[in-house]
């Protein structure tokens, strides 16, 4: 993942703090922005950490957990 790309995640999950409002929408941001980094470099293990995080956060626990061990066995 490109630092740029990672900068713009880490803002977006600040921002869900600041606005608990719009923390859903802010989720699905970085999560469409961590999708096209791993769709760019499949084997971006910090992408899929990113991904399973984002997931977690959203709610989707099971998806968030699994693609977060994945991405420690890659």
């Amino acid at each position: 993942m490109k630092r740029a790309v990672h900068v713009i995640i880490h803002a977006l999950l600040i921002a869900t703090r600041e606005q608990p409002g719009h923390a859903d929408q802010l989720l699905r941001q970085a999560l469409r922005l961590a999708q096209q980094a791993l769709a760019q470099q499949a084997d971006d293990r910090e992408a899929i950490r990113c991904l399973g995080l984002l997931w977690w956060r959203l709610g989707a626990r099971r998806r968030g957990r699994a693609l977060v061990s994945f991405s420690y066995e890659l």
